[in-house]
């Protein structure tokens, strides 16, 4: 008798493992138990039998951050696209508006951004200084942020910027001015150059 406890003991722990998965009606895996199978539901944590889409980018609009924005607030500024006053510019602030020309840039600052951080990577290095270098003299893309190249702020990139950004890491120069933390600026020089990376979020 003993053995066939011992026997018959997984047995019920599988039927009692089975009897508690989340089955659809057509007996597939259902998570949120709406009737619609894991595979095919838009929102598998979040009951949504009508799987309504109404930005149709397969999430749907119970799950959907923007649910009405179907690139989900592309410029990460927290506003969604479909109210967002420059839907491809980061402007939280929304002071910003789309011109006649259906462009939109930032008319008071530019960012965010770190001052010399070239490569967008957080981080202040010699390959910043080398990314400088190949643009400058090598005819790479230029950087993503050029505002961010100008290690100087003195409103152009040439070759002072990758001598400034070297001669602070290796040679106790001074840094490169503000901002030295992912921010904005409001530096004419930087406004002209632009930025638009996105990578840099305050």
């Amino acid at each position: 008798m003993k053995n066939l406890l011992v026997t018959l003991i997984p047995v019920f722990a599988l039927i009692s493992l089975a009897a508690d998965q989340p089955i659809a009606l057509s007996g597939c895996t259902d998570f949120d138990r709406d009737g619609i199978c894991n595979d095919e539901d838009n929102c598998i944590l979040d009951t949504n039998a009508n799987q309504l889409d109404s930005d149709g980018d397969g999430y749907g609009d119970v799950c959907d951050v923007c649910p009405e924005d179907p690139d989900n607030d592309i410029d990460h500024d927290g506003i969604c696209g479909n109210v967002d006053t420059c839907p491809n510019l980061w402007n939280p602030d929304q002071l910003q508006q789309i011109g006649p020309d259906e462009n939109c840039e930032p008319s008071e600052w530019v960012g965010p951004f770190i001052r010399g951080d070239s490569q967008g990577d957080f981080h202040i290095q010699i390959g910043d200084a080398v990314l400088i270098l190949n643009w400058l003299f090598q005819g790479i893309p230029e950087p993503t942020c050029v505002a961010a190249a100008d290690a100087s702020a003195d409103g152009r990139v040439d070759i002072s910027d990758p001598i400034w950004i070297l001669a602070w890491l290796f040679m106790g120069g001074a840094p490169p001015p503000e901002p030295s933390e992912c921010g904005i600026s409001e530096n004419p020089g930087d406004i002209t150059l632009g930025c638009e990376s996105w990578f840099c979020i305050q």
